[in-house]
């Protein structure tokens, strides 16, 4: 479907959470995309992204390196870049230890 990699296609205050489930690292435009998303949220709405963490070993299968070569960015610098985009971190802690992460972001 054409023009969603940066619109997610939602209505403006149409969502108390928005889950990105193992899908943040495929974000090509992330800036859009995250506007898109924070328009879509409801005041006092969350965000919420579970992702890999970028590591050796994180993702299951043969290659022990495939999250370094599939997933865009660390626990870390996602945080930032979606603070950047207009959300604040609530809370990030492991979902699977060393393997995936939870952060749940409110916007700011």
């Amino acid at each position: 479907m054409q023009g969603t990699e940066r619109d997610p296609k939602l209505e403006a205050g149409a969502a108390d959470l928005i889950l990105v489930l193992d899908s943040y690292h495929h974000f090509d435009y992330p800036e859009e995309m995250l506007a898109h998303l924070a328009r879509a949220l409801r005041p006092g709405g969350r965000l919420a992204i579970v992702e890999y963490y970028k590591r050796r070993g994180a993702m299951s299968g043969e290659d022990p390196d495939r999250a370094l070569k599939h997933i865009r960015l660390d626990a870390d610098d996602m945080v930032k870049e979606v603070e950047a985009a207009g959300f604040r971190l609530a809370w990030r802690r492991d979902h699977v230890p060393g393997s995936q992460y939870i952060a749940v972001f409110g916007k700011k």
